[in-house]
């Protein structure tokens, strides 16, 4: 098992400088996520930006709102799910045949939190939100349900891990002595694995449209964890083509792709959906629509 970082969840707490009721969130759920949070990355509570909240605060912040009275469903169980048993942290130790191997930090607590991060938005925008039940057979259901008086609005969150991302564009091509020709062949491999990894979150998110009731919307999230502009013209190229796969009628209750990146977010429309749907977007709080274009 590793080792803790910190040596108390007070210790933790003040290093984050976490208030009294971003304490106590943690603490009513003590039993799941200690374990986690005293082996959790240093700059997770000390970053590099201490102009920005912390991961430690920021998660905190989405589980008050989670715990409010406008979230229903099986809290306990996400927050089960959200904390696996003895998560694995990353640690790098020595192999018995002298050489070095590491492990990889679980993504299912950050993946966790861009879901919650998404409700955070719908709460704030005067929604409701009902989790996906666990009892539903032999149907794909969506993250979980936004909903106000007039409309529901089903949504998938997708983030992609930025340690593979990394790792796909400076990967193999810094590790070689030839750095011209054979480093650009190893981007452009790079590239196409990134963009083989959004159409994978992609294509896992809209495989559930078909399962969604008539009289409701959808709408995709994808976090890409990085600036498009760097992960290649695949990437690119394939977000752009996506309205192409929308025209069909049975696409009429998707709403479309929000795309997520450090610097922007880019909304891909679906123009061949209801008008009357997306006019709602308004309400919804996309007032600005963006579309990539390559």
């Amino acid at each position: 098992m590793e080792k803790p970082i910190h040596n108390s969840l007070n210790e933790l707490f003040d290093k984050a400088n976490l208030s009294n009721d971003e304490r106590d969130v943690y603490l009513s759920i003590r039993k799941h996520c200690e374990y986690w949070l005293l082996r959790s990355k240093t700059y997770y509570s000390q970053p590099f930006n201490s102009n920005i909240p912390n991961f430690i605060q920021r998660l905190a912040r989405v589980l008050i709102r989670f715990f409010s009275e406008n979230v229903s469903g099986k809290k306990f169980l996400m927050i089960k799910e959200m904390f696996p048993k003895n998560s694995p942290v990353h640690r790098v130790f020595k192999t018995g045949t002298g050489g070095v191997r590491a492990t990889q930090n679980s993504s299912k607590i950050e993946n966790t939190y861009f879901e919650l991060e998404i409700m955070s938005f719908f709460l704030d925008n005067g929604f409701n939100i009902k989790l996906a039940s666990s009892n539903i057979v032999n149907r794909k259901i969506p993250e979980f349900t936004a909903i106000n008086k007039n409309y529901k609005v089903n949504i998938e969150a997708k983030q992609l891990n930025i340690d593979k991302i990394l790792d796909n564009i400076f990967g193999d091509c810094f590790t070689k002595e030839n750095h011209n020709k054979q480093s650009a062949d190893l981007l452009d491999k790079g590239y196409l694995k990134i963009k083989e990894r959004i159409k994978a979150n992609y294509t896992s998110a809209i495989s559930k449209y078909d399962h969604i009731d008539d009289d409701e919307l959808y709408l995709i999230f994808i976090s890409l964890n990085y600036k498009l502009d760097y992960m290649g013209k695949y990437c690119t190229q394939y977000l752009s083509n996506l309205p192409n796969e929308w025209t069909d009628k049975r696409y009429n209750q998707l709403l479309g792709v929000v795309i997520i990146e450090l610097e922007n977010t880019i909304y891909i429309k679906n123009t061949h959906a209801e008008q009357e749907h997306l006019k709602r977007l308004n309400e919804i709080g996309i007032s600005e629509y963006h579309t990539y274009i390559p």
